[in-house]
């Protein structure tokens, strides 16, 4: 073993360039003799033992004082004790077994500011700018990505929500205004007529009206198409960061959804189908209550959600199991907030501070689903025999001449 010399320096002390370095002292004390009927013990390579814990310094001192030789030889029972624990320690770790080096001890590293635009994940593009906020709520707050997808889904929404409370008061100006009723019937009664010096009459006092009431057909459509790309972005984004994979997501921190990039119904995520039967409750409750607020107007809207609800419901669980998680989880998001924005909304204190105005009572209740399929199954009887008369596949009925009887000819009385 060779001899290490110990400097007379005071412990945890900085030297600098300017200051000259301490002379080494040498030790007066001869090193300990090794002893020949001790082998040393093989050591592992991969698992380190008491003696690599420990300081080189501690073990420079106790090696040079005369005092540590002493105090060593004493206890040699103890150590003898201690050699043995850490032999078996040692032939624990470095036995055959094969160590399980799973996700859940070896977690990644937590996000940084710029690791989004290094995976390739933010651009110029539509899911480019709308993956940004997802990097910086999580990076920000060291949120879990569960309720970091539900914490940008919902930013985006609160984005969305002045263009669509500006459509909602449009709405609610159009119903509750008298005149845009009244031109607006009259507008209808025009287009059956055919006339067309009725029809532009008409149409042209239906938009004075509505200038009248303070709508713009053009700021409806274009708030309503300016909601369209901030919605395909936010899909994009979360679809992109799941499908990449990031593997952060593999650690969404709740127990009930473990991995966000695998999809429901997976033996490791969701098995029992949680979120595709919670995004089809959500999307009933939805039209559940926009129902209530249907036009009287127009009594075909009422079915229109009907249809839809029967439709989308077997649609949407199936979509459900084909997209990840973690996208699921957004569009489920989604829909509870347009939940939670209806179910306000139908609160007059609500609509007070918003300036929305308050909807008339409506008189007639909505209908149900079977009304629905019957009011269908009338209008598909009556379409199709309108499209077989029109394309006249049925070829029209022959009158069956009957015989004419001629009637015998009377033969002239004779006289007498």
């Amino acid at each position: 073993m060779p001899h290490l010399s110990v400097f007379k320096t005071i412990p945890c002390s900085r030297y600098y360039w300017w200051s000259s370095s301490p002379s080494p002292v040498p030790s007066t004390s001869p090193p300990p003799p090794v002893p020949t009927n001790e082998l040393p013990l093989p050591r592992a390579e991969s698992t380190p033992t008491v003696a690599d814990e420990l300081p080189v310094a501690n073990a420079t001192l106790h090696e040079s004082s005369p005092q540590a030789s002493v105090a060593s030889k004493e206890p040699a029972a103890h150590s003898d004790g201690v050699t043995e624990q850490v032999e078996s320690s040692a032939s624990s770790v470095t036995s055959d077994v094969p160590i399980d080096v799973s996700k859940s001890d070896f977690p990644p590293p937590p996000l940084e500011f710029g690791d989004f635009s290094a995976l390739g994940l933010t651009g110029w593009g539509l899911g480019g700018i709308a993956v940004r906020p997802f990097e910086w709520i999580q990076v920000s707050t060291g949120w879990p990505w569960f309720y970091t997808i539900i914490a940008g889904t919902v930013f985006w929404r609160l984005v969305m929500l002045p263009l669509a409370l500006a459509d909602i008061r449009d709405g609610a100006k159009m119903r509750s205004s008298k005149d845009v009723r009244e031109t607006h019937e009259a507008l209808k009664v025009a287009k059956m007529s055919g006339d067309p010096i009725l029809l532009r009459a008409a149409a042209l006092r239906y938009n004075q009206a509505r200038t009248k009431a303070g709508i713009s057909f053009f700021k409806m459509f274009v708030r309503q198409f300016a909601q369209f790309p901030v919605a395909i972005g936010l899909f994009l984004a979360v679809r992109n960061m799941c499908e990449l994979p990031l593997e952060q997501l593999k650690y969404s921190g709740v127990s009930f959804l473990p991995d966000l990039t695998l999809a429901p119904g997976t033996a490791g995520c969701d098995p029992y189908y949680i979120l595709p039967i919670l995004s089809v409750v959500a999307l009933n409750l939805q039209l559940k209550l926009s129902m209530n607020d249907f036009d009287p107007n127009q009594p075909n809207a009422p079915h229109i959600k009907n249809a839809i609800r029967l439709i989308m419901s077997p649609a949407l669980f199936y979509l459900s199991t084909l997209f990840t998680s973690g996208l699921v989880l957004s569009m489920l998001t989604g829909v509870f907030f347009s939940v939670a924005q209806t179910a306000m909304l139908r609160l007059p204190r609500i609509r007070r501070k918003l300036n929305i105005r308050r909807l008339p009572r409506n008189p007639i209740p909505p209908p149900m689903v079977y009304d629905t399929l019957k009011f269908g199954f009338k209008k598909a009887s009556e379409l199709l025999s309108k499209w077989v008369v029109t394309n006249k596949l049925v070829p029209a009925k022959t009158q069956s001449k009957k015989p004419v009887r001629h009637k015998p000819k009377s033969k002239p009385s004779s006289r007498r």
